[in-house]
């Protein structure tokens, strides 16, 4: 029997139908994996508010951003470039063997088989651990639309879900401005003059950089024009 899965990570784009207003269901559980051993994953900022994660399950392993700038952080034309993709976009499907909570809340997940890919989750990575719910008999008609968690630069970003059958779409699985943030405006975008430097700086005087796979932790990077890898430049004064 085939598996239909559907993954939509930030996505600019949608199923339409007909206009008329619709409930929207969030249906998967999210978790950051902070460490990884073996076949098990430590866990936190879950949020289990629409599904949850328990043994037997399959859930969604995915490597959202990594350190993919390295030392392309000088304040240069240069600055963001991308250096190595890293463990960036690498991604698998597991199924929970067991798991441990503390207070009602899942701690670690661990898997019946290996993991299949060398994940990173260090202060300038960010791993995540997604529920796949199924739904149908082996059919399923969707019955509103299905939306997802905006991605806040620990989880979310992303829709999983599997139906054993056909899948038949009346609805929207909508995936729009899930995925990387944007930058905030400057606290002062006019400024005393045009200045086409820095690329980089910590000072909000200065438009922030967009999102992208490298993520924004160090405060000295977040903004001025210079790009950060795949996630657009801020602004300079102008």
């Amino acid at each position: 029997m085939k598996t239909i899965t559907s993954l939509l990570v930030g996505c600019c784009c949608s199923w339409l139908y007909p206009p008329h207003v619709q409930a929207q269901t969030i249906v998967n559980a999210y978790a950051r994996v902070t460490n990884i051993s073996g076949t098990t994953l430590h866990l936190s900022h879950v949020n289990e508010t629409f599904d949850q994660y328990e043994d037997g399950d399959q859930v969604l392993i995915w490597q959202v951003q990594d350190d993919v700038v390295g030392a392309n952080t000088a304040n240069t034309p240069h600055f963001g470039d991308l250096a190595a993709i890293g463990s960036a976009g690498l991604f698998e499907w597991a199924t929970i063997a067991t798991h441990v909570e503390s207070g009602g809340v899942p701690v670690s997940l661990t898997f019946t088989t290996p993991l299949q890919n060398n994940y990173q989750t260090g202060p300038n990575s960010r791993v995540q651990v997604v529920s796949m719910p199924s739904f149908g008999t082996p059919n399923y008609t969707t019955v509103d639309d299905v939306v997802g968690l905006p991605w806040d630069g620990n989880v979310g970003g992303v829709i999983a879900l599997q139906v054993p059958g056909a899948l038949t779409l009346q609805h929207n699985i909508d995936a729009d401005g899930l995925g990387f943030r944007g930058g905030a405006n400057s606290r002062n975008r006019s400024g005393p003059a045009c200045t086409p430097t820095p690329y980089t700086s910590g000072d909000n005087e200065y438009g922030q950089k967009g999102e992208g796979l490298q993520p924004r932790t160090n405060p000295n990077f977040g903004f001025a024009r210079g790009k950060m890898a795949n996630g657009g430049g801020g602004g300079n004064h102008h």
